[in-house]
């Protein structure tokens, strides 16, 4: 059959843990309490958490396109930690251990399509117990990815070897000594102001253009408008040395 994007099936499904045929129109119905429960401006602090854990199961039990539905959950899930603050520098995201580990994935997805098993195990159709145990798993891949970029960045480590870069490019006189000044402040203050130069370097005006045209040329620093403040530009020459468990 024909995919359009975008659009919402128009038939029914059959859930592949339970083989239990879903209907046709129920899914708007469940993607109208989707967006009600689990929408990112209803919920607040450790809810967030567990709205973007649950919220990625739920999509996929909707279903609600004919084909696609698993990469629009994962591009789906990286919005919504967008959207609460969680892994919206893109350093990270939780898809890469779906991916890395999709068997285990999928246990837990179907884990959770089961019915409950008693009183206690929550009040709908399906196992809380075994949502709970989805969103354990979801959180913890979380952490596995924050823990594993945290090792490559080794963050605790980066002064020195931006350090070691910026003394190695004075050393081949790539850089002046004034240069590197800024170039450090740089690294902890995030951006810096022409005027600031002055005070950083000590120097006059016209030194500082010059100091200025040099970081600019050798585009180790850029900025966006001619009297923009200054930001570091990382090259794939200073990140070599920077982040180099990244390189590998």
């Amino acid at each position: 059959m024909p995919v359009e994007p975008g659009r919402l099936r128009d038939r029914g499904i059959t859930s592949v843990a339970l083989w239990v045929l879903r209907p046709r129109t129920k899914y708007k119905r469940d993607l109208n309490m989707f967006e009600e429960l689990l929408s990112p401006e209803k919920l607040y602090g450790y809810q967030w958490l567990l709205g973007m854990a649950s919220s990625h199961y739920w999509f996929l039990w909707i279903h609600p396109f004919p084909e696609g539905n698993g990469r629009v959950a994962r591009l789906f899930t990286t919005a919504y930690g967008f959207r609460i603050g969680v892994g919206d520098h893109l350093l990270w995201t939780v898809t890469r251990v779906f991916a890395r580990n999709r068997d285990v994935y999928d246990v837990h997805l179907a884990l959770a399509d089961q019915p409950r098993r008693n009183d206690l195990d929550g009040r709908g159709p399906l196992s809380e117990e075994n949502l709970v145990e989805w969103c354990k798993f979801f959180l913890e891949c979380c952490n596995d990815q924050i823990s594993y970029m945290h090792s490559l960045f080794n963050l605790s480590q980066l002064h020195s070897r931006y350090r070691f870069y910026l003394d190695h490019r004075v050393k081949e006189k790539r850089l002046s000594k004034a240069g590197a000044k800024v170039m450090e402040r740089l690294l902890f203050q995030g951006e810096i102001t022409r005027s600031e130069m002055l005070n950083i370097c000590k120097v006059k005006q016209r030194r500082a253009t010059q100091i200025i045209k040099e970081l600019l040329d050798d585009k180790i620093v850029h900025s966006e408008t001619s009297y923009g403040p200054f930001r570091l530009n990382v090259s794939a020459e200073m990140s070599a040395v920077l982040f180099p468990m990244l390189a590998q």
